[in-house]
């Protein structure tokens, strides 16, 4: 799938990007929300990042930690930095951090989604899968990524944390896995 991304032509990912940001933006889920955590993209992920323009919900990242995932609120490019990781993150000197019970909405990457049973692969770190497990964290997740990583019958291991909603630039979807943390779905 790694070498599947890397190969998707920039023109083919910026017409689904931009797909995907419209299918997102016109949600009631994302009209409703109040505070969204997001992810800044690799180049191989969808570029959500016309949604930190915006004026609501407030915006949350994710910083990666040796424990895992730090969330803490975003207040503008001018506050993000380069991870070792080659990521833009929040700088924890500037942006302060939010609790993981704020969060009503998690817009998170991964690498495949079923779009039945709700299974979100990542890139094998873990971070995201502790983050959904963290008893704190009760948003609606919606994982996010082009039409061809959504396949369904993945194989999960018992770690792997479930989406609510699976969304590409073909549609927004709900999973099995939704009525677990969607009080709200669509």
């Amino acid at each position: 799938m790694l070498a599947k991304l890397d190969q998707l032509p920039s023109e083919d990912r910026a017409k689904a990007s931009s797909e995907i940001l419209a299918l997102l933006t016109s949600s009631a889920t994302w009209r409703g929300a109040r505070f969204a955590l997001l992810f800044h993209p690799l180049r191989s992920e969808p570029d959500l990042s016309p949604l930190f323009r915006g004026e609501t919900p407030a915006l949350a990242l994710p910083r990666v930690t040796e424990s895992g995932l730090v969330l803490h609120a975003y207040s503008g490019h001018h506050s993000l930095r380069r991870s070792p990781y080659g990521i833009l993150e929040p700088d924890p000197e500037i942006c302060p951090c939010v609790p993981a019970d704020q969060i009503d909405l998690a817009i998170v990457p991964g690498l495949a989604f079923d779009p039945q049973a709700g299974i979100r692969l990542g890139r094998g770190g873990g971070y995201y899968d502790r983050l959904l497990a963290d008893e704190n964290f009760s948003a609606l997740t919606i994982g996010v990524g082009f039409e061809f990583q959504v396949q369904t019958g993945l194989a999960a291991e018992a770690h792997d944390q479930a989406v609510g909603q699976v969304l590409s630039e073909t549609g927004l979807r709900p999973t099995r896995a939704a009525s677990a943390r969607t009080p709200g779905s669509e």
